[in-house]
């Protein structure tokens, strides 16, 4: 299973972006939304899914964990692939789908292509229920201490939010040693991730 892939953007096309990992070249499929977001020659951290069928194998990217997780619950609905799942979060983001599957609006989740009218109704009845549970999921989440500050400083620099994350969770993996089980980064640490950090997209850049 490849769950994630961080690497540099080497070409993003309509419906999919290489990224380079070491020197291999992904294709991987992703919303439209974040397609838009990627440029070639920056830096990227994919949540992935790698879907199996007896036609193909494809590789599935996300931004964001939650929109992983969406992805994954949609194909739980009998009839619904991934690449449903894909063009429903391509029309709209996590929060937007998660409201429309609340609010029963058919109208809306009928804008991704491949999705009719009876698919729609069926992602309601098969979703209204789980909507709670991936709700929970993202709230009790922990997000590590400071890494928000962090991400924020490295944006008002200049650098894109997906690089900074990307630079940040990887110094903070360098610094385990240093840093407490939950991954948080203490006030004091705060400098010295920022400079680490930007040392390492500095690096990354050349």
């Amino acid at each position: 299973m490849i769950a994630q892939l961080e690497g540099t953007i080497v070409d993003v096309g309509a419906e999919e972006a290489v990224i380079s990992v070491n020197g291999i070249g992904f294709a991987v499929r992703m919303p439209s939304s974040d397609l838009s977001r990627l440029h070639a020659g920056t830096q990227v951290l994919a949540h992935t899914h790698l879907a199996v069928s007896q036609e193909a194998v494809s590789l599935y990217g996300f931004l964001d964990g939650r929109s992983k997780d969406l992805f994954l619950s949609l194909q739980k609905v009998p009839g619904v692939g991934p690449r449903a799942a894909l063009a429903l979060l391509s029309v709209m983001n996590a929060d937007q789908l998660l409201e429309a599957i609340s609010s029963q609006d058919v109208t809306a989740l009928t804008k991704a292509k491949g999705v009719g009218k009876r698919g729609a109704q069926k992602i309601i009845l098969e979703m209204s229920g789980k909507i709670a549970d991936l709700d929970k999921k993202t709230d009790t989440a922990q997000i590590p201490k400071n890494i928000g500050e962090v991400i924020d400083g490295l944006v008002s620099l200049g650098w894109h939010e997906d690089q900074a994350r990307a630079a940040v969770e990887t110094v903070m993996g360098q610094m385990a040693d240093s840093t407490d089980s939950s991954g948080d980064i203490e006030d004091a640490q705060v400098p010295d991730v920022l400079r680490r950090s930007l040392a390492l997209l500095g690096r990354r850049m050349k």
